[in-house]
């Protein structure tokens, strides 16, 4: 995930973090097996896209995600902590 930070109106950074999830659908549980045969068999493909607008998690998309996992109570934990350590990183800056 990433955040843009903002200094009088302008970015002047990014802040940003990388993490596993346990599930992104897929044809097993951890999404990546070693039979695959496409990359459309690892699970779901999200293009960059805005999860949270003005502060407010878009939850038309976090549905789209949740529709597409095992365990969606799992991943939304993860993506609010991902989200929370953004806001620390933004807050970090100032």
């Amino acid at each position: 995930m990433l955040k843009p930070v903002f200094y009088n109106d302008e970015i002047i950074c990014f802040v940003a973090n990388k993490a596993h999830h346990v599930d992104i659908g897929g044809n097993i549980l951890g999404s990546v097996g070693g039979d695959l045969k496409s990359v459309f068999e690892e699970g779901l493909i999200i293009l960059s896209s805005k999860l949270v607008r003005s502060g407010v998690i878009d939850k038309c998309f976090l549905n789209i995600i949740l529709s597409n996992v095992r365990v969606p109570r799992y991943t939304v934990g993860d993506l609010r902590a991902q989200i929370a350590s953004l806001n620390i990183g933004e807050k970090s800056i100032f």
